[in-house]
């Protein structure tokens, strides 16, 4: 015999005003390791405390050098794109995008769309060859992923990572314009948008 669902006018299976199941539970162990985390930092522009400590958990339950937390893991992304954070003493490489193209005029990080199949690290490889004509040696360090809408309105995620490339330094521009070296007294002189400005700060801060 089939009845009919509760929200077509059928009978509640749970008939109590509150909620029967509260989750997580929140014991004392958990409410501590939350104010302990809101003291040190809620930042998503860098690894610490306890985020730091699941995230290498994380990898090395599952055998990979890197795991990534996200404060939005429910959120519908469309795209993927890596970013590079490229170094050469205390400045970092920022590439100009062409006046005709989206966001024109704007400096960036060097970065690309992940393409389907493709891991992170892969991608971030052939990105940074394709468009400054250098080759990652190591990725050093993950700094931290923004999130935006495309040209054609699609929500789209952006990860960073230091890098370590190979000598000499030649950039060979392919897709930008222009490219400069900017240490953190230089940045607030070039547009770049806020949220690559807020990766770059954590990483100044630690230089």
């Amino acid at each position: 015999m089939k009845s009919k669902l509760a929200i077509n006018g059928g009978e509640k299976a749970v008939n109590i005003d509150r909620p029967h199941y509260v989750w997580p539970p929140i014991t004392e162990r958990i409410r501590k390791a939350v104010l302990r985390q809101l003291e040190e930092s809620i930042s998503i522009y860098d690894r610490s405390g306890i985020i730091k400590i699941l995230e290498d958990k994380f990898a090395q339950y599952h055998g990979k050098k890197h795991a990534l937390l996200t404060n939005s893991g429910t959120s519908a992304l469309h795209s993927m794109y890596v970013g590079a954070v490229i170094q050469r003493d205390s400045s970092v490489l920022l590439l100009k995008r062409p006046k005709d193209d989206f966001m024109g005029g704007i400096y960036e990080l060097p970065s690309g769309r992940v393409e389907d199949e493709e891991s992170l690290d892969i991608a971030l490889h052939r990105e940074v060859e394709e468009e400054t004509g250098l080759r990652i040696r190591e990725i050093k360090r993950y700094l931290g992923h923004f999130d935006y809408k495309s040209k054609s309105g699609k929500k789209t995620r952006q990860f960073n990572f230091i890098v370590a490339v190979g000598e000499p330094l030649e950039i060979k521009l392919q897709e930008h314009d222009y490219f400069v070296w900017v240490d953190k007294n230089q940045l607030q002189q070039y547009p770049v948008t806020d949220s690559v400005k807020q990766i770059l700060d954590s990483l100044f801060r630690n230089i």
